[in-house]
């Protein structure tokens, strides 16, 4: 009984086989080129910004100081 849906291959299995193996691979090696440029992109940024914001112990450090110098001057003007 045929196929209520004809389909006529114009090449040997086995060729199209190969074929979409070979597609798929260049396929894959494009997505694996592109996602490794997306990553050293993004690395790059990461690298950029840690270098240009502050240390966070620093950051935390000056905060503290800041609000001691605070708590210390209405003691001050107290005393005067």
């Amino acid at each position: 009984m045929p196929s209520p849906f004809p389909i006529t291959l114009f090449a040997a299995p086995n060729t199209l086989c190969q074929t979409l193996t070979l597609t798929h691979e260049r396929e894959l090696s494009a997505l694996k080129k592109a996602h490794s440029t997306e990553l050293q992109t993004l690395v790059a940024r990461i690298e950029n910004t840690s270098l240009s914001t502050p240390n966070i112990s620093t950051t935390s450090r000056t905060s503290r100081d800041l609000k001691r110098k605070r708590e210390e001057k209405p003691d001050q003007d107290r005393a005067s």
